[in-house]
């Protein structure tokens, strides 16, 4: 059975600027397809002062060729309704926001009865806050909880998520300050803590699913190079543990690139860089590492973007052992129309094993590749349809974990 070996470890903050859709100005007013019903449309949400409060419902079909992501290819088809509420709140120089979300799968047809509720419920919660001051100075704190006991589709392909293991939770926990030191240059500090759990073993096969933990902390500098870069040099540390294996892990990182100003319209962030790994009874290993992130309007209705990373972390399905994460995705997203947005989306994923697998004798090495198609049309102010394709293969040295699967879904959002 295939499992999610996908963590997000927060040890580097991230300070982008979101790409929203402004434009430069080129000297002509365009006006909208519905002039009236842009200046009439009511802003979505309930407001309450300064508070505001956004509902939605997503209703969609589901069907999925291979749920349990191994060779049986036994498809499923699901009804899944997903509810989520966001909640904002802001000032001058400070905000907070807040999402809460449930998503539950009826499946269609005939399911083992002993099934059903081991394949339908995920929910969750984030919270974030920011303050700034006339300084320059930004403090950033979040906080995310989610747990699963279905296995999710790639939709998420621009996260990489690809879901296979049941009762599982992840708690997520980040703090940041950006200080500027003189009128070109910027520290920034950070640290996050990460928790993954499992309450259900035994589902890898022979093995148990196996969480871990993850504590660590960044300290960065970036220097103004231009109006729109800057110059940027990271250290990063992680201490980890894992529930499948004695001792501690320690991650030494060190990357340098460039990334754009909060000011620049375009955002994007490239480094590269080493990290070192320390694993239990002395063992070590050592990698190239990279972080990629960015947003170009490349066009008045075209966007692209893009996103990497490499990492070392501990083994969810086996004991005693390690492994080198590396991902790399790209998409491309097409306004077609005031109503009609379209994306195609890649996701490549590596995952090298540090220590030799006891049947094979071989260390494993598997290759993912997902790709996502999607469309969404805008029927009313507050209401989308949309359809979505979703495709991957999974390459392994283990047999037992190749396969391919393809996800498709119809639904419609309504945003209250």
């Amino acid at each position: 059975m295939r499992r999610n070996t996908l963590i997000m470890i927060g040890a580097c903050l991230v300070w982008q600027v979101p790409v929203g859709a402004q434009q430069a100005d080129t000297g002509s007013v365009e006006l909208p397809e519905n002039l009236y019903a842009a200046l009439t449309a009511p802003e979505p949400g309930y407001h309450v002062g300064a508070l505001r409060i956004m509902p939605e419902l997503d209703i969609a079909y589901v069907y999925d060729s291979n749920p349990s992501c191994d060779d049986d290819n036994e498809p499923m088809s699901s009804m899944r309704v997903r509810p989520l509420l966001d909640l904002l709140l802001k000032g001058n120089d400070w905000r907070l926001d807040g999402k809460a979300w449930m998503s539950r799968d009826w499946v269609l047809g005939t399911v083992d009865a002993n099934n059903q509720d081991d394949l339908s419920v995920t929910y969750g919660e984030s919270l974030g806050a920011e303050v700034g001051s006339s300084t320059g100075t930004k403090l950033k704190l979040n906080e995310s909880f989610e747990y699963q006991n279905r296995r999710d589709t790639v939709s998420s392909v621009g996260l990489g998520s690809n879901n296979a293991l049941q009762d599982r939770y992840l708690l997520l926990l980040g703090a940041g300050v950006d200080k500027p030191v003189g009128e070109k240059t910027s520290l920034r500090m950070g640290t996050s803590y990460s928790d993954l759990w499992y309450d259900k073993t035994g589902l890898v096969g022979w093995q148990d699913a196996v969480g871990w933990q993850d504590a660590g902390a960044m300290l960065g500098v970036s220097r103004k190079l231009s109006e729109k870069s800057d110059a940027l040099v990271d250290l990063g540390y992680d201490n980890q543990t894992s529930d499948g294996s004695d001792g501690e892990y320690q991650c030494y990182r060190i990357l340098a690139g460039f990334g754009s100003r909060r000011s620049a319209k375009t955002s994007y962030r490239a480094q590269i860089g080493m990290m070192a790994y320390a694993y239990t009874n002395g063992q070590t290993a050592a990698s190239w590492t990279y972080n990629l992130s960015g947003n170009w309007r490349v066009a008045r209705r075209l966007i692209f973007d893009l996103s990497g990373a490499a990492n070392f972390q501990p083994s969810e399905t086996g004991l005693n052992n390690y492994m080198l994460v590396q991902t790399l995705g790209a998409g491309v997203t097409f306004e077609a129309t005031s109503r009609l947005t379209t994306g195609l989306h890649t996701v490549y994923r590596r995952e090298e094993y540090g220590n030799q697998d006891v049947v094979s004798g071989a260390n494993r090495l598997d290759n993912q590749m997902a790709v996502q198609v999607r469309a969404d049309y805008r029927v009313f102010h507050h209401t989308t349809v949309y359809v979505s394709a979703d495709a991957s293969q999974n390459n392994s040295t283990d047999d037992a974990a190749v396969y391919q699967r393809t996800v498709l879904q119809t639904g419609v959002n309504l945003v209250f």
